[in-house]
């Protein structure tokens, strides 16, 4: 088996420069997941405009009734937990599991949620929690690996 390294053709592509951290790509949007002093500077600013987004102990409480309604799993309990606790951060992501990569996508991009999570948290000294969504109603919602994936839920 060959196994040759995926080298981006195009260095002038807008992605690639950003992945790159070109800094005329990056100051299009403002910070750079590669860069410690951003993560600080993110949370510094959620810290700084708490007030004007929900309670985070409601929509804890929300949450927690909309997992009533999927199978039980201790680790989404915890995360809840986490989520009202005052100065915990959320790792927000989405998925479209039948663009561009099917079934393993779902869990390629679980399991990069939950790294980031626990990157920002060990970076951060804060709890995180984890959540990630998509419009086919994919919910994950965990503080390690536990999630639901494309479950019904009761009408």
């Amino acid at each position: 088996m060959n196994i040759a390294p995926l080298i981006e053709t195009n260095t002038t592509s807008l992605a690639e420069r950003y992945r790159l951290g070109d800094k005329t790509a990056c100051e299009l949007f403002g910070l750079h997941p590669s860069q410690e002093e951003h993560w600080k500077r993110r949370a510094a600013f959620l810290d700084d405009t708490g007030s004007a987004r929900a309670d985070r102990y409601s929509l804890a409480q929300a949450l927690g009734v909309y997992q009533t309604k999927l199978p039980y799993y201790p680790q989404a309990e915890q995360s809840l937990r986490r989520l009202a606790e005052p100065g915990s951060l959320v790792v927000v992501g989405g998925q479209q599991a039948g663009l561009f990569g099917g079934a393993l996508m779902i869990y390629y991009k679980a399991l990069t949620v939950i790294q980031t999570a626990q990157y920002a948290e060990k970076l951060l000294g804060r709890p995180s929690c984890l959540s990630s969504g998509s419009q086919e109603k994919t919910t994950i919602l965990m503080r390690r690996t536990t999630s639901t994936f494309n479950r019904p839920t009761a009408a």
